[in-house]
């Protein structure tokens, strides 16, 4: 349906690198994201569900996940729920990735992924947006349809 590129030079921030980002759209809700970072030679396919955002912020790759994202899938024991807002370390994420696509059960165990949850919904609240500043990330939260800055 579409396609897209874009560079994100996060080298300013602590542990950041240049990220090269590549999604191809198959649908109005999904697609397929790959990232390479400027040592690396090629793309990596990402192994996040279709409908799953994902932008970088330093060392940090942030995932805004869109249906419940099961323990098989991500890597770790726990299943993240639909319209949660997470952060894991963008290096070691790219090699889980790169690992699971080839199958490699061993370096997937050794990836050493370790989420961080900034937002999970709940029955009157709901994840709006982020946006950051030099040394801060700001997220936007909808409390029974006001905002809030947290």
């Amino acid at each position: 349906v579409s396609c897209g590129q874009y560079l994100l030079d996060e080298s300013d921030r602590e542990g950041g690198d240049v990220y090269e980002v590549q999604s191809r759209s198959i649908s109005f809700y999904d697609r397929y994201t790959y990232v390479k970072k400027q040592s690396d030679d090629t793309f990596t396919k990402l192994a996040i569900a279709l409908n799953t955002g994902v932008s970088f912020y330093g060392r940090w790759m942030m995932i805004r996940v869109k249906a419940d994202w099961e323990p098989e899938d991500n890597g770790s024991d726990k299943t993240f729920k639909s319209g949660s807002f997470l952060y894991v370390d963008a290096g070691s994420f790219i090699e889980f990735s790169k690992a699971k696509a080839d199958g490699d059960e061993d370096a997937i165990k050794n990836c050493n992924l370790e989420y961080h949850v900034l937002f999970e919904p709940t029955a009157t609240t709901s994840y709006s947006g982020y946006s950051t500043t030099k040394s801060y990330l700001i997220v936007y939260i909808l409390d029974d349809v006001k905002e809030q800055l947290t």
